[in-house]
């Protein structure tokens, strides 16, 4: 690769954080890496389990090193997203690389990378200081080391995905399982399976290690009945698994993942007489495919609520990347024709950040770019509460209102809303923002209350509902 390709990485890596290093932590974020990092940071950068409120089980490494970063260079937002830069970095250049070997040509590969960087999940983990982003990372850098056949490459992948979340850890099997069966066959060589498994087992000795280590400082692993999250976890009976299944066949169509679809039935149709050969050509990344949709897709089947869309994001990577190879590589399509069908793919993948569904029907805001409107919305709810001399604690509202400025902007301001009670709060707080919020719950609060503020900004809004109705009388 030239080193113009690293500058390029850089830069655009660079513009990325630039563009939104005031932006609060958001969405699950304000636990995954503000709550932990406030802990570790406060606590002299002591090693200790969390506190159960904000234990979801996996490893909390990025709080960790966002804390260290805190440390050394001060709690700013700035200094938060800046952290994050070294991986942005690191996943568009192994992103270009991937794309350059799967497309053939860099001429080629300028189109269709696009198609990687338009789409909403990735984009938008990416703009946040979130763990999946140092999943992302993981997961290339052994997809990289595997096609580049580099083992401390792929090693380091593997540590990176074992210290990420408990997803990472599920990530990084289906990686190694990737690779054996890549090698399964008649010229099956047990010196080259245990050359590759080898650098498994560090990452593998590091997961096993947390684990335990978790275990015996809280008596749990994963979940247990009594977290914040237990819900989350609940088994789903026959109904819930055909609830799921539409769920998630409803994930792999949003955010524009439609196209990618079009496209794969379009190149299969034009391939109908020869799937055979046409498997064989492409068996690496269809593999690949696979295996995470194994590994991946159990838990949003069997249990009530473990189905965001950035769940996927290594399995949608996986498919993005097979249907890319399998249009590369297609004689009967001229080079022109692929790069209009790469761009027509990227716009059509752009296009899920608008694809916003009406109010009551749940949007995962933290895969699309039209979020950061919410900021501005919140600061201003904020002003006018203040300036209006509003308790907080009178405030009802839900997830991801609910996180105090201080978690949120880095600002110091500890006040908390409470959590949505309509027979308790004087006052709810309610946004198109939240999934915990419905229309007839809208309906109720305009009916029983006064519309005491409203603001809009694009696609999203907040409304604040008032009564004079004496608290605990209604």
């Amino acid at each position: 690769m030239k080193k113009t390709d690293s500058i390029i990485s850089a830069l655009i890596a660079w513009g990325i954080v630039l563009f939104v290093q005031n932006d609060p932590f958001f969405w699950d974020t304000v636990q995954l890496a503000s709550k932990h990092a406030h802990f570790f940071y406060e606590n002299g950068l002591r090693w200790s389990a969390l506190p159960v409120t904000i234990d979801s089980g996996h490893p909390p490494a990025l709080g960790y090193y966002l804390a260290v970063c805190w440390t050394l260079f001060g709690k700013s937002l700035a200094v938060s997203h800046w952290a994050m830069f070294p991986f942005i970095w690191l996943n568009l250049e192994l992103l270009w690389r991937i794309t350059v070997r799967t497309a053939g040509s860099r001429t080629l590969a300028l189109f269709v990378f696009p198609v990687f960087a338009a789409d909403p999940v990735w984009f938008t983990q990416h703009i946040l200081c979130s763990p999946d982003v140092l999943v992302f990372s993981g997961f290339l850098l052994v997809v990289h080391g595997h096609v580049s056949r580099v083992s401390a490459t792929r090693m380091l992948g593997v540590l990176l995905l074992s210290v990420s979340s408990m997803r990472g850890m599920m990530t990084a099997a289906a990686l190694g399982t990737w690779e054996l069966w890549l090698l399964a066959g008649p010229l099956f060589s047990f010196n080259r399976a245990f050359r590759t498994l080898a650098a498994y087992v560090p990452g593998g000795i590091l997961a096993v290690v947390f684990l335990y280590w978790h275990w015996h400082a809280t008596g749990w692993t994963g979940y247990h009945p009594d977290s914040p999250w237990a819900a989350a976890f609940q088994h789903t009976d026959l109904s819930g698994l055909g609830r799921n299944i539409l769920v998630v066949g409803w994930r792999w169509l949003d955010f524009g993942r439609a196209g990618v679809w079009l496209l794969f039935a379009l190149l299969l149709w034009l391939n109908r007489t020869k799937l055979a050969s046409l498997y064989a050509g492409n068996r690496e990344w269809a593999l690949l495919f696979l295996c995470l949709l194994i590994f991946l897709t159990p838990s949003a089947l069997l249990y009530r609520n473990l189905s965001a869309h950035r769940y996927f994001l290594p399995v949608f990577f996986s498919f993005s990347l097979l249907v890319i190879a399998l249009l590369t590589a297609e004689p009967s399509i001229s080079v022109t024709k692929k790069k209009i069908a790469a761009l027509l793919l990227a716009l059509v993948l752009f296009s899920g950040h608008y694809w916003i569904y009406p109010f009551g029907i749940s949007n995962d805001w933290d895969c699309t770019v039209i979020h950061r409107q919410f900021h501005g919305l919140r600061r201003e709810a904020v002003v006018w509460l203040d300036e209006t001399g509003t308790d907080f604690s009178e405030t009802g509202t839900a997830f991801p209102v609910l996180n105090s400025g201080e978690m949120v902007e880095l600002d110091g301001d500890k006040r908390t809303f409470t959590a949505y009670d309509p027979d308790r709060n004087r006052q709810v707080l309610i946004t198109n923002v939240s999934n915990d919020f419905s229309q007839e719950t809208e309906r109720r609060l305009a009916e029983d209350m006064e519309l005491a503020w409203e603001k809009h900004a694009g696609q999203l809004w907040i409304k604040i509902y008032r009564t004079t109705t004496p608290a605990g009388s209604r």
